[in-house]
């Protein structure tokens, strides 16, 4: 679980470590076709406003070390922040 900062915890990295290992193939860059990439020390919160609430998506970033192209993953669906379920993701949530 983030802490307010959102920051990755070491246990976290440990269980996106293992989730990329199981689940990206292919890691080679779309765009220079190198294979060494950066993870962001943050988790990115990316906000949709609307009529009533905001949904916000939580994502892990790890960026081309040659390029600069980045790639992002939902760490919800990833099994990393429990208390943001997919549900909750796809349903905005309201004051009340």
């Amino acid at each position: 679980m983030p802490n307010p900062s959102a920051e990755i915890s070491q246990e976290d990295r440990a269980k996106i470590d293992r989730w990329l290992v199981d689940k990206w193939k292919v890691r080679n860059c779309p765009i220079c076709g190198t294979a060494k990439w950066l993870a962001a020390h943050h988790f990115l919160l990316d906000e949709t406003p609307g009529p009533d609430a905001s949904i916000v998506v939580p994502y892990v970033a790890l960026f081309c070390a040659n390029c600069a192209y980045t790639v992002r993953f939902n760490a919800a669906l990833m099994g990393l922040l429990s208390a943001w379920e997919p549900a909750n993701i796809a349903e905005p949530k309201t004051n009340g």
